[in-house]
């Protein structure tokens, strides 16, 4: 059965983006030959929901650390203002989203900063809401990390992300500790798993090239069984526009 995820605009949306997550970062773009899009579960994660872009320019500075110190904010356009203060202290930034969310009975939203975009003297705060039933607005939050530093938010620039979730899964979930000897089959896959792993640094140190071991990429196990179900890309909807009239 499909998850409903619904975005309704509650507030003028002007300047706000709400688009897929994307694959791409600047920062693994520029690493050695972008060899940072290797790591798979990364950028599966980059892709992992629906971003909220920037809906103006500015600078914010937390004016002194302490609590009740105020956060100044300046704004390349004084007219793109709205839907950005700072309501709780703390050096905090808060975006209020000019939608409210709705989603399918048992599917709530974590909400948090853009996967893998780390961001200078800032950090994204986050939050598990339950939009199943909700009527409430919420907003996103960055918290400023050090007083007296300008920190820019471009507009355009994803500042919250989306991604549903089985709300009573984690209660579900039964944690265990088990030797790994226990699974004989599975204990010498991770050997191997190991061993390759290894033999590709090696080669890397020794060369300054070698191959990467790529069967996690590939979805198979070191003995070349394949994965019954394997994802090396995400391809998510984007949101339909249901707000105007046929």
């Amino acid at each position: 059965m499909a998850v409903q995820f619904t975005a309704h605009p509650v507030t003028s949306t002007e300047g706000w983006t709400l688009e897929r997550a994307k694959l791409q970062r600047d920062w693994m773009d520029k690493s050695i030959r972008r060899a940072a899009y290797r790591c798979l579960p990364m950028a599966i994660a980059n892709q992992a929901g629906w971003v909220v872009g920037c809906p103006a320019t500015f600078k914010a500075r937390w004016t002194a650390g302490k609590s009740d110190a105020p956060v100044k904010f300046i704004f390349s356009d004084k007219k793109n203002q709205v839907g950005i203060a700072s309501f709780f202290g703390s050096g905090i930034v808060s975006f209020v989203l000019p939608w409210i969310f709705r989603t399918s009975k048992g599917v709530g939203l974590w909400v948090r900063g853009p996967a893998n975009s780390p961001k200078s003297d800032c950090y994204a705060l986050e939050g598990l809401v339950e939009t199943d039933w909700s009527p409430y607005p919420f907003t996103m939050n960055w918290k400023l990390s050090r007083p007296k530093i300008d920190v820019w938010f471009k507009k355009g620039e994803p500042i919250c992300m989306l991604t549903p979730f089985p709300i009573g899964l984690l209660e579900e979930v039964e944690p265990r500790l088990e030797l790994i000897d226990f699974d004989p089959e599975f204990h010498r896959n991770f050997d191997q798993a190991v061993a390759r792993r290894k033999e590709s640094i090696e080669q890397k140190a020794a060369l300054n090239e070698g191959q990467w071991e790529l069967s996690y990429m590939q979805g198979r196990r070191p003995d070349g069984v394949a994965a019954p179900e394997h994802h090396t890309n995400l391809k998510l909807a984007p949101f339909e526009d249901g707000t105007v009239a046929e």
